[in-house]
């Protein structure tokens, strides 16, 4: 009356055992033997139950370990990141980054306003090549206009370049005389995508702070997108003139303003001390 091997059945006076569970397939016949076997089988039935438990139990442990380890690495890179700012829109963001696994972000009204944009409608060369067609017409005209522009946000950490979209109308009665207006939304991808130091549009300092992030921070880019805003453009009569490529609209937000991050406020007092 040996023990069952793995994968195999026994027949001990009158009831089987599978090796492979050791599940009782019929009961023994009386007798002191098929009673020992039964509650050697039991015995052993019991020890493997506690086995598996056991090894669900480490699993489980081994892959809370897991990710208490990435929560903690994450977390610590949050931490070192946010330092960095002492503004809450910058650190908003890196959180999204760092957790919400490339879910959109939409800005509310009052977090476009806190990322001071810089908005430039002469930028658009839709609304300069517009305005040119006009001026060769001759004739006051009112026009619809759907605009993609560059612009700026001078809030570090926020948006960068990003793209501003503009639904409006033209109202012109002549180049010095005309006004733009409507409403306008940001897009933008959150993310620390490297760019050529001297074509991308970057600083020095903002290239490098990008590409340390790129490589370091664990997280995964998002879409921004924005509410809707009213804006207006109203001509000053040089509109063409380069000076102008940088006069911002008129809006909630008023003109924007410097907000830097520590790295750059301590570049600002290096470079002015």
């Amino acid at each position: 009356m040996g023990a069952a091997l793995p994968g195999t059945t026994c027949v001990t006076r009158g009831f089987e055992v599978d090796g492979s569970t050791l599940s009782i397939t019929c009961i023994p016949s009386p007798g002191p033997a098929g009673e020992t076997a039964l509650l050697v089988l039991l015995a052993a039935r019991q020890v493997l139950q506690e086995a598996r438990a056991f090894e669900r139990k480490v699993d489980a442990t081994i892959q809370e370990i897991e990710t208490t380890s990435e929560y903690a690495k994450k977390l610590a890179a949050y931490e070192f990141f946010s330092a960095f700012f002492d503004h809450y829109l910058p650190k908003r963001f890196l959180w999204h980054y760092i957790w919400k696994q490339g879910y959109e972000f939409k800005l509310t009204e009052q977090q476009m306003i806190d990322c001071n944009p810089v908005i430039a409608p002469m930028r658009c060369v839709a609304l300069r090549t517009a305005l040119e067609q006009l001026q060769a017409a001759g004739k006051p005209d009112t026009v619809p206009l759907d605009l993609v522009c560059p612009a700026g946000a001078w809030t570090n950490g926020t948006l960068g370049q990003f793209t501003v979209l503009m639904h409006g109308t033209l109202d012109y009665r002549s180049i010095t005389d005309w006004v733009f207006a409507g409403k306008m939304s940001f897009v933008d991808t959150w993310d620390f995508d490297p760019k050529d130091f001297e074509t991308g549009g970057r600083s020095v300092m903002g290239e490098v702070k990008t590409r340390f992030a790129n490589y370091t921070l664990p997280g995964d880019g998002f879409k921004i997108t924005s509410a809707e805003t009213e804006f207006t453009y109203v001509a000053t009569g040089d509109e063409l003139q380069q000076g102008h490529l940088r006069r911002t609209v008129e809006w909630k937000g008023g003109l924007p303003k410097q907000e830097l991050d520590k790295v750059s406020q301590a570049d600002v007092r290096v470079t002015t001390d």
